[in-house]
């Protein structure tokens, strides 16, 4: 989406609550408290690390293949790997 949004050269206004006529769902979201909740995420950040989506697939060895090469040929998904492993433009 950052890559989408690069095209556009974006003003970004402060609006009051008071003078939005819908409210988003993070305009009303507080951080309450950041004790249990850190502790939760961090986790939940350790137990994600451990999984092996691969694992959890249903799909033929044939077909997991087929989507591999196709996933090596997509120039979207190249460009969006390499803007993960170095990082995207300034």
């Amino acid at each position: 989406m950052l890559l989408r949004l690069q095209q556009f050269n974006l003003d970004v206004t402060y609006k009051p609550g008071s003078q939005l006529y819908i409210a988003d769902h993070l305009s009303r979201a507080y951080l309450a408290s950041q004790g249990q909740e850190d502790k939760e995420f961090q986790e939940f950040a350790l137990e994600a690390e451990t999984l092996n989506p691969l694992e959890s697939l249903t799909v033929s060895s044939e077909r997991l293949g087929q989507l591999q090469r196709a996933r090596k040929q997509d120039t979207f998904l190249k460009t969006l790997k390499t803007t993960v492993l170095v990082g995207g433009p300034e």
